[in-house]
């Protein structure tokens, strides 16, 4: 078992980590969506704008997949693990080990945005059978008792052997 000492250089360790969407929370501009587990840029669909920062914290440990994603490539970054999602390469699958997901746009050109969402949507109900499946046939009675086949007739005798 290991024991953390703090010291003034040493930060502890994080709390281990577990969220639901009712605790997911942002600070600054981006939306939540907990209808639909999902977070947008600002103003998503619409355009985003320049300078800004959100922070989207307490998300659930579930693979995080981009619905719509599309900024400029070079300045405007959502982070997720230290990754960098730009430009029309959002998340696909990837689990927010800390939770939190990181939006900065530069001071220059913005872009439509992105939604993110970390659970998969439900999948859809079965289908309802239109009827209802066939009745097994009903048991047959047993077949009567055969009596043998009449006795063949005799064959003819062979003719005798030539001399």
């Amino acid at each position: 078992m290991s024991v953390w000492v703090a010291s003034p250089s040493t930060p502890p360790p994080p709390p281990a980590f577990t969220a639901t969407m009712s605790e997911a929370q942002v600070d600054g501009p981006c939306v939540l969506d907990r209808a639909s587990f999902c977070v947008m840029s600002p103003h998503w669909p619409l355009s985003y704008g320049n300078g800004e920062v959100c922070t989207i914290y307490n998300v659930e440990l579930s693979p995080v997949f981009a619905i719509a994603f599309e900024t400029e490539a070079c300045c405007d970054v959502l982070t997720i693990n230290g990754e960098h999602y730009r430009g029309r390469n959002g998340p696909a699958g990837v689990v927010a080990a800390d939770g939190t997901l990181q939006w900065l746009s530069d001071g220059t050109t913005g872009g439509p945005g992105w939604k993110v969402c970390w659970r998969p949507q439900p999948p859809p109900p079965p289908p309802s059978p239109t009827s209802p499946p066939p009745s097994p046939a009903p048991p047959q009675p047993p077949a009567p008792p055969t009596s043998p086949p009449p006795p063949s007739p005799p064959s003819p005798p062979l003719p005798p052997p030539a001399p």
